[in-house]
């Protein structure tokens, strides 16, 4: 099974390079990322990401003690997403960037690391 963070990096690179937003795919390029940062949560936290509404999702964070910047800047992502796929809102370049890069920095700052443990011979 490989680390949630390494499947996340995977797949948000994976999106970066398939460049939707830049070809006028911009719904599309939020879902995808919405969907790439809330099975990150699920599968780095234990948390029904995918189920929850964002302000559930939010909830359920906090009570988890996840570091508030890390909370805050997961939330705008899917606020502004949310905008984006559901009431025809539009971002722009620079904060479909931003977010790129804080869904990138999120899942470096939170991955989980485990320690392992020598035995002596």
């Amino acid at each position: 099974i490989r680390p949630a963070h390494e499947v996340a990096l995977d797949a948000l690179a994976d999106l970066k390079s398939r460049s939707l937003w830049q070809s006028g795919e911009e719904k599309a390029y939020h879902t995808e990322l919405t969907r790439i940062m809330r099975q990150y949560v699920e599968d780095r936290y234990e948390i029904q990401a995918l189920e929850m509404t964002t302000s559930q999702l939010k909830t359920k964070m906090n009570s988890e003690n996840i570091d508030a910047d890390i909370i805050h800047q997961f939330v705008e992502i899917l606020q502004i997403a949310d905008k984006v796929k559901f009431a025809k809102g539009s971002t722009g370049p620079a904060i479909n960037e931003k977010f790129m890069d804080d869904a990138f920095a999120i899942v470096r700052n939170t991955k989980k690391i485990v320690e392992v443990q020598h035995v002596d011979d």
